[in-house]
């Protein structure tokens, strides 16, 4: 059944099947370990398959191809475990390029496998929230920031990040009362920081 389900998404996980003439002129310009890895992908060895690009990754950490490949194939073959693993490294890869768009798209793979998936990094949680928020997923924005200064006590970000969780809740959840606790919670510890006006301006819409 793994073997049918590959085959069949073969093309999404990157391995395509080619007339002779362009499989020979491919072959000229494809690398080593994409080669090796097609081949163990169509012998069936889909474990190797996935090791051989785990080890490459272990060395080359910025290859977001190969991120890719190893993410659609771990998704493939229906293992969970290892496709979230994975998720952490690689959204930490995207995120540090700084393409928030396909951070949001990969996010939304693997919610799919686990509607509880939470990435690790804050700074990550944050970019993902702001995706989420222009797209109207409110209670996902709400899941990926509350508590956020709990579990990453010494984040930076954490007055912009319960600004949008106090946005949200006032205008995705219509929740006056908890988006007023998070402001009130940001002028008792972060008095000075840079959002305090808006802090104060959301105050005031929670009030009237």
């Amino acid at each position: 059944l793994m073997g049918y389900v590959i085959f069949q998404y073969q093309a999404e996980i990157g391995f395509v099947a080619e007339d002779q003439q362009a499989r020979e002129k491919r072959r000229a310009s494809v690398d080593p370990l994409d080669a090796r890895v097609e081949v163990l992908v169509k012998e069936g060895s889909y474990d190797k398959a996935a090791e051989a690009l785990s080890k490459h990754l272990r060395s080359q950490p910025g290859s977001l191809r190969h991120h890719d490949k190893l993410s659609r194939l771990l998704i493939a073959m229906d293992d969970r475990e290892q496709a979230l693993a994975h998720a952490q490294i690689y959204l930490e890869s995207v995120n540090k390029l700084g393409d928030e768009a396909r951070l949001y798209f990969l996010y939304s793979d693997y919610e799919k496998l686990d509607s509880k998936f939470m990435p690790e990094q804050p700074s990550i949680c944050l970019a993902l929230a702001h995706q989420l928020f222009r797209r109207g997923k409110f209670p996902q924005v709400c899941h990926l920031l509350a508590n956020l200064h709990k579990r990453a006590p010494g984040f930076d970000g954490i007055p912009e990040a319960y600004l949008l969780m106090a946005q949200t809740l006032l205008d995705g959840m219509k929740d006056t009362y908890k988006a007023s606790q998070y402001l009130k919670f940001l002028k008792a510890k972060y008095p000075e920081c840079k959002e305090k006006s808006q802090v104060d301006a959301l105050l005031d819409q929670c009030g009237s």
